[in-house]
């Protein structure tokens, strides 16, 4: 059996007044035939007019799968909690 991986690159730009650039690029590598990625990260580059990376406003793999993972646990238990409600049908 033949493990393959397929990685999907999102990127955008946000152009700033004055004319800073923010490059935003959102990565999901996904396994085999899945249709939920394993890994999620992002990337930010902030740059100024002259060309000069500010690195306090730039970061590299940021892992973005705590986000979800919070969120999916909660809705899981306000479903048990209202099954057991007494107005549940």
């Amino acid at each position: 059996m033949k493990i393959t991986t397929r990685e999907v690159r999102i990127s955008s730009i946000i152009n700033y007044n004055d004319r800073c650039t923010e490059t935003i690029d959102y990565f999901k590598v996904y396994s085999d035939n899945m249709k939920t990625p394993f890994l999620k990260y992002k990337i930010v580059e902030f740059r100024y007019p002259d060309g000069k990376i500010d690195k306090d406003r730039s970061y590299d793999r940021r892992t973005v799968d705590k986000e979800y993972t919070d969120t999916d646990t909660e809705s899981d238990s306000d479903s048990e909690s209202d099954s057991k409600s007494p107005n549940a049908k």
